[in-house]
């Protein structure tokens, strides 16, 4: 193979510098092309992958370089292949997405046709729908599936159940001493489960679209759950039901397993946990999160990996089916305590100290 021709000894330090004041996307490509190779004697091939050409574009590329100079880098010489448009520089598209962006809330929902087709009217001439995604994947833009928020939830009072938080830890903890006890902080919830099955996601091979079955059967199990996102330590129980009597009989199971320590329970206020109709442990106290505020709650985080990790696109032809699959989800939780730890423990919560 024949041996690549040196480039000058200070093209890195002017491809940097070109780098910093270009405003043509595709004059940026080149100028990378020829960064790269200069500084990090990477190959045509792997510079290709890097940014978004041809593997001989960049050859090409290299080519007028090392004989016109600098002066090959102009948007006006493109080489054939690769993208010889440009729309819009980067600053122009980093003004134009800034109309999309979230203004003082967060809760916003985009959807590809809008930016596209405001593209297209800015532009003034019809574009591919891969245009506007290519612009969003150079601006950092991600598709991600937005966190739950209850539309009823208080942002006032859920900003305050934060900051008074450790406050509240310090509380339980003058409780526990009291009864000369160690404190253990939880956090409680109930979920469903049962036969209804939709599809979801999934990982796949190249050219392949997998099936799975669909079914709607309305029988159902509900799993109850408590979690310390300190030390990853959880509970589960399955019972038919959310009712008062119920939850006392979970309460009383965890109260058992730390017979030894004081438990201070944190849940939503689901009627269950109403505590006129509740017999709390002696050695437990609780607390209730503010209305409508599943996001506060990291069993929610829990019960959301457990959907994920063992009901994905599985269809259960029997209740006994679905409970044999949330035991076995139960106790890989139980018996993973980095793994609920990694998942349960929001920063807000862990920054306050149990001792």
């Amino acid at each position: 193979m024949r041996p690549k021709k040196p480039f000058p000894s200070d093209t890195t330090e002017r491809m940097e510098t070109l780098l910093s004041s270009t405003s043509s996307i595709y004059e940026f490509k080149k100028i990378q092309a020829v960064y790269f190779r200069a500084k990090y004697d990477y190959n045509a091939s792997q510079i290709a992958k890097m940014i978004g050409l041809k593997s001989q574009t960049v050859k090409n590329i290299h080519f007028a370089y090392l004989k016109d100079g600098e002066s090959s880098l102009k948007s006006s010489n493109n080489p054939k292949g690769g993208r010889n448009i440009s729309y819009l520089s980067l600053e122009q598209e980093k003004a134009f997405l800034a109309e999309f962006e979230p203004q003082g809330s967060p809760w916003r929902i985009l959807e590809i046709s809008q930016i596209h087709a405001a593209l297209q009217e800015k532009i003034g001439v019809e574009l591919p729908l891969s245009t506007t995604y290519r612009m969003l994947h150079r601006r950092g833009w991600r598709k991600l599936a937005p966190r739950p928020k209850h539309p009823k939830g208080d942002k006032e009072a859920q900003k305050n159940f934060i900051n008074n938080f450790e406050k509240l830890i310090s509380e339980a903890r003058k409780l526990s001493n009291s009864k000369k006890l160690s404190l253990q902080v939880m956090f409680q919830d109930e979920a469903r489960f049962g036969r209804i099955s939709t599809p979801r996601s999934c990982w796949a091979p190249p050219n392949c679209r997998p099936q799975v079955a669909k079914q709607i059967i309305r029988e159902y199990i509900y799993a109850y759950g408590a979690v310390c996102p300190w030390n990853g330590i959880a509970h589960f129980l399955i019972l038919p039901n959310m009712l008062a009597s119920t939850m006392e009989v979970f309460l009383t199971e965890v109260a058992k397993r730390h017979s030894k320590e004081f438990i201070f329970m944190i849940y939503d206020g689901a009627s269950c946990h109403n505590q006129g109709s509740l017999k709390i442990p002696e050695n437990m106290a609780t607390e209730k999160l503010p209305p409508y505020s599943p996001e506060l709650n990291p069993t929610e985080a829990i019960w959301d990996d457990m959907r994920e990790k063992f009901f994905l696109n599985r269809v259960f032809d029997s209740m006994d089916a679905v409970e044999e699959k949330l035991v076995e989800a139960a106790l890989h939780f139980e018996n993973n305590p980095k793994i609920v730890q990694s998942i349960s423990g929001y920063k807000w919560i862990v920054k306050a100290k149990l001792k």
